[in-house]
């Protein structure tokens, strides 16, 4: 046999598998290991799912922590529904499409909160037509400290609040990224000296992440 025939026949052999246990989704890959630092926050990354059958299924995700920091703040997105500050053990139904126009991905992203540290999130993946049917997929962290100074407090007399407007004092652009309480990335803009608080959908709490001159500076503000 030569060396394709020999690799047609394991694709059989493990699409014969995964068909007769009744499973309908696969992985190329089950877990990949992110190496950054706190200056990459939120840190993002996803694995791809595959559809064995041939029409849409309904599956769920359950996630499982391993040693993160609490400071950390994880989102996971199925593509099909968006979720914030996503605990341990939470878990939400899914829909696996069988011919998306591009493959399907499930994505975790992590706002580390300028905290250093190493753990796993896991997430099992099942499907509740069949019992006894899942896979776990795994995404590791390595985090370690930025070279971005921080700041926690305005008393460094780098910013001011005028008539709704958050402005650079030196009148130099910088980074702004805001998010709500949930650890939700609400909007981002670059190189400019003002942010517009009037963009913000509504009133509440917000944390602001802004960089200037390799500094960040990371505070929270009442709207």
């Amino acid at each position: 046999m030569d060396k394709r025939g020999f690799l047609w026949s394991i694709a059989f052999l493990l699409l014969k598998t995964v068909v007769a246990h009744g499973q309908v989704f696969y992985f190329d890959n089950t877990e990949t290991t992110l190496v950054k630092t706190t200056d990459h926050s939120p840190v993002h990354w996803y694995i791809t799912i595959y559809s064995t059958s041939n029409e849409d299924e309904t599956l769920q995700w359950k996630s499982i922590f391993h040693t993160i920091p609490e400071e950390w703040v994880v989102t996971f997105d199925d593509q099909t529904v968006s979720h914030q500050n996503v605990q341990h053990n939470d878990s939400a139904d899914f829909v696996l499409y069988t011919t998306p126009e591009i493959p399907q991905k499930l994505i975790i992203g992590v706002h580390l909160n300028n905290q250093v540290g190493q753990g796993t999130v896991s997430f099992e993946i099942s499907d509740p037509d069949t019992p006894g049917v899942s896979d776990t997929i795994h995404f590791h962290f390595n985090i370690s400290q930025g070279s971005l100074e921080v700041e926690n407090t305005f008393l460094s007399g780098k910013f001011r609040m005028e008539e709704g407007k958050l402005y650079t004092i030196s009148g130099e652009p910088a980074s702004f990224s805001v998010f709500d309480q949930t650890g939700r990335l609400l909007t981002e803009q670059t190189g400019k000296a003002v942010f517009d608080m009037t963009t913000l959908p509504s009133e509440g709490m917000y944390f602001f992440q802004i960089v200037q001159n390799n500094n960040l500076y990371s505070f929270k503000m009442l709207k």
